[in-house]
């Protein structure tokens, strides 16, 4: 089977040669499509869920809440007339390269009153909790525990 051939976890081939999430040939961008790197007619995503990942740059990703695993970015869609609080919204299909899960992640773009309600992040070793405001309503100091390689498989195998 050539690496073509070969699917990823998210994928499934069916009895009659259809595959769910099937690459296409070269990604496409079209209308509200900013990016989509599987054919339109067989987008299966389920709910998984993806937390975000960066580093000290401007880089960010998404990781598999399950197995951590990076995720690759599937589809990128700008949908503009999202709901009446949000006109604006920008959606992330993911697709996770070692266990399979799908999921999807999005960010509202308009300008709106309490766009962090109930979100949190992670910085300088603190997590940061968001309500109503735009600043946080609680930060929690993190002590870091790091494991070397072989703590980090033996608790994988185990």
């Amino acid at each position: 089977m050539s690496e073509k051939e070969k699917l990823m976890p998210y994928q499934q081939r069916f009895p009659d040669g259809f595959i769910t999430n099937k690459f296409l040939e070269k990604p496409k961008t079209k209308g509200g499509i900013i990016y989509s790197a599987i054919d339109n007619e067989s987008i299966t995503i389920h709910g998984d869920v993806f937390v975000p990942t960066w580093n000290t740059t401007d880089h960010l990703h998404f990781a598999c809440q399950k197995c951590k695993s990076v995720a690759d970015v599937l589809r990128v869609e700008l949908a503009d007339n999202y709901s009446s609080d949000a006109r604006y919204a920008l959606f992330f299909y993911l697709g996770c390269r070692r266990c399979g899960a799908t999921g999807q992640r999005k960010i509202y773009l308009d300008r709106r009153a309490k766009a962090c309600v109930f979100q949190h992040t992670y910085d300088e070793s603190k997590i940061y909790l968001y309500e109503k405001e735009d600043q946080p309503y609680s930060i929690i100091a993190c002590v870091e525990k790091r494991l070397v390689k072989g703590e980090t498989q033996k608790q994988e195998k185990g």
